[in-house]
């Protein structure tokens, strides 16, 4: 296959741009290829499939492009079932996608600004959203109600678990967490009395 037909098809793709870059989706990567290798193949294998240290599982799957019969690519992917809110129910889904649509890119449909599809590069964008959220120190309110909650060695313990010097120091869902657990337990005391 020339490049320039690859060109060509990948001209006719349509892209969305995000931040000034054009980005396609792996649909469009998957009808570029059908339309240029109409004996091509795509083949995906799950690399691992394990437990996460967060508790979800962790998968890696691997795209194979074929023409016919010869591999003209690869793509790798990874996935963790609690990275999203998407993920909990779709990560095999979405690893698979990403997996076809990095090989689909490897063999240069779709690649107009990044490799990266535009389904990746929302993925990425989500992350780092749930991250900085995460990240976020614990409002006021949190604060108000743990400092209440939390006194003497209980606050100690508290502090050194988290390693930190002051409960204003916690991030919102470390709080949450925390006052998760406070009410979970005072619900308890009041159904067993």
């Amino acid at each position: 296959m020339e490049y320039s037909k690859i060109e060509e098809t990948n001209k006719r793709l349509n892209l969305t741009n995000i931040k000034g870059k054009d980005y396609a989706g792996v649909n469009q990567r998957v009808i570029a290829f059908r339309d240029l290798f109409p004996e091509g193949r795509i083949i995906t294998e799950i690399l691992s499939h394990e437990p996460a240290e967060n508790g979800g599982k962790d998968i890696i799957i691997q795209a194979n492009v074929f023409d016919g019969d010869k591999l003209i690519a690869t793509g790798l992917a990874q996935e963790n079932s609690k990275s999203s809110y998407i993920n909990q129910t779709s990560y095999v889904e979405n690893c698979e996608t990403s997996a076809v649509g990095r090989a689909l890119g490897f063999v240069g449909i779709g690649i107009i600004d990044s490799l990266a599809t535009l389904e990746e590069y929302a993925n990425a964008v989500n992350n780092q959203t749930q991250q900085a959220t995460s990240d976020a120190l614990a409002s006021a309110k949190q604060v108000e109600f743990l400092s209440k909650r939390y006194k003497g060695e209980q606050l100690s313990k508290m502090l050194d678990y988290y390693k930190i010097k002051s409960i204003d120091q916690l991030s919102k869902r470390q709080a949450s967490e925390l006052i998760d657990k406070i009410m979970k337990k005072d619900k308890e005391k009041g159904a067993s009395t």
